[in-house]
């Protein structure tokens, strides 16, 4: 039987903000944890809500609740573009 999916197949349960390493992972849904070697957090024009790619880029992720208020708690803006730090690194946020 086909199923149609609309949307990403993924979600993000939780971001892991690592500062000393410089890097941001993301726990899955299926129960991986990657680290997200591009960190760059997009928001969907479609649904408004925030996404990015995954499973080596081959995919993409949606943000869960929890990973969207971690995002948010954490979210800086410089000169009208918005990041996250990581350390000596910056994951960025597009709206």
């Amino acid at each position: 039987m086909p199923v149609t999916v609309e949307g990403p197949p993924f979600q993000i349960e939780t971001l892991v903000f690592d500062t000393d390493k410089g890097e941001l992972r993301a726990q899955l849904d299926d129960g991986t944890e990657e680290r997200l070697g591009e960190p760059t957090i997009t928001m969907s024009r479609d649904t408004g809500h925030f996404e990015c790619v995954v499973k080596e880029g081959l995919s993409r992720a949606v943000l869960s609740r929890a990973a969207h208020d971690g995002l948010l708690d954490r979210l800086e803006e410089d000169g009208g573009e918005f990041f996250v730090p990581l350390g000596p690194r910056r994951c960025r946020v597009v709206p």
